[in-house]
């Protein structure tokens, strides 16, 4: 329990912490500022920085749950398989569910520090606010993100290339690219309809990388969009690691 906590992010943290590069632990990828984010964690021990982690994510389900005016759907999403692989690894993925909750800039940050989760769901938004208040209110909602994107390359030059290497990574569950093109479709119509939910489903598609816990932000979107359906994949996710078991048996 707390593999991706513990590996990756708790050994990055404490450099950062440091003043050092945390680019140096090996395969730690995400974005500089997402340590600014988990720096209160880096002072609690491993474990107890794993179980921090994951209420973070519960807390984020919640706020998105609240948002969407569905409360009680937390308790199904809270039991899908990709939040289960989530909370069991202790990723970070689950900021993107608070990115979704809060909106505006500080939610396309919190979105940017996993893009292969629900980026995309930025793009709604910025489509939506060229619509209402043309590139004025778009500068708005992307200038913070660009700004501390610009200061990260500038503080460490090494965290693009680092980052792009993920893509090539084996253990990914995307099925890009041959779901690229369907992937641009579905977020094309997101934007005609401005729908989230359907641009955090594209996301999935278009991305070269991405991981069972990298599901949890289209599955909670399109589970809170559609209710009864949402129960049903829920119930549905867990034939994925029964499939799993039965391919290790035979």
């Amino acid at each position: 329990m707390g593999f991706d906590w513990i590996i990756y992010f708790y050994p990055a943290l404490q450099v950062f912490l440091r003043g050092g590069d945390p680019y140096t632990v090996p395969d730690y990828v995400n974005p500089p500022w997402l340590l600014v984010f988990l720096a209160p964690l880096g002072w609690l021990p491993p474990q107890w920085g794993a179980v921090g982690m994951d209420v973070i994510t519960l807390i984020g389900l919640g706020l998105l749950c609240r948002k969407m005016g569905k409360p009680r759907m937390m308790i199904p999403l809270a039991v899908s398989f990709p939040m289960a692989v989530l909370l069991w690894v202790a990723s970070v993925d689950g900021l993107s569910l608070w990115g979704i909750a809060l909106g505006g800039p500080l939610g396309l940050i919190l979105l940017l520090t996993k893009p292969q989760v629900a980026a995309l769901v930025g793009g709604v938004w910025a489509w939506t606010a060229w619509r209402e208040g043309g590139w004025r209110k778009v500068a708005m909602l992307i200038a913070p993100a660009v700004v501390v994107a610009l200061i990260s390359v500038w503080l460490y030059p090494n965290w693009l290339p680092t980052m792009l290497k993920a893509t090539g990574w084996a253990h990914r569950t995307t099925g890009f690219p041959w779901y690229f093109p369907i992937g641009v479709a579905v977020f094309v119509a997101a934007l005609r309809h401005k729908r989230e939910e359907w641009a955090a489903l594209a996301n999935l598609m278009v991305s070269p990388f991405a991981t069972p816990q990298s599901w949890v932000a289209a599955f909670s979107m399109l589970g809170l969009a559609y209710p009864l359906e949402g129960v049903v994949a829920v119930a549905a996710s867990w034939l994925i690691p029964v499939f799993l078991l039965t391919l290790l048996r035979s």
